[in-house]
């Protein structure tokens, strides 16, 4: 069995280089410099489809995004699965909503997924299709002042 890392042991990620600053200088210094935990041996095996799940490396942050020729892809924190319960791949309705917001699953206040997820349930239980229709019908998408930050819902 291999030894496992003490947190003293993980690296602290690398500064950020002035292309990278640019690209994420409205992200909040803690989320920059807090080094990933996560050990790709405690993940479960995952591949369905086109997704895959993959441990962050050391230097890598949720405001990361894909290159241009790099793989499609989007960090997410694992709250979203372990607290949210959160399941890929996503239904209709919830691509629908981040698509009408044009905001991917990491910009959306941890809330905001629940908002998402009680209307979609309540939708169902009562035997109708949830609609992105009826979900803006009811709460309005609050986006932070500036553009930078994470999206939420209102209820009107």
């Amino acid at each position: 069995m291999g030894k496992k890392k003490s947190c003293q042991e993980v690296k602290v990620p690398r500064p950020l280089d002035a292309a990278e600053s640019s690209l994420y200088g409205w992200v909040e210094e803690a989320v920059l410099t807090q080094p990933s935990v996560v050990e790709t041996d405690s993940l479960p095996e995952f591949r369905q489809g086109d997704y895959v799940l993959e441990a962050a490396g050391p230097s890598d942050r949720v405001p990361f995004r894909a290159g241009e020729e790099g793989p499609h892809f989007l960090w997410v924190y694992q709250e979203l699965f372990t607290c949210l319960r959160m399941r890929l791949p996503f239904s209709d309705f919830q691509r629908d909503v981040m698509t009408r917001c044009r905001v991917a699953v990491s910009q959306l206040h941890l809330n905001a997924w629940g908002f998402i997820l009680a209307f979609e349930k309540v939708c169902l239980h009562y035997g109708f299709r949830p609609t992105i229709r009826l979900f803006f019908y009811i709460y309005d998408a609050h986006f932070p002042p500036g553009g930078y930050g994470y999206i939420s819902f209102r209820a009107r």
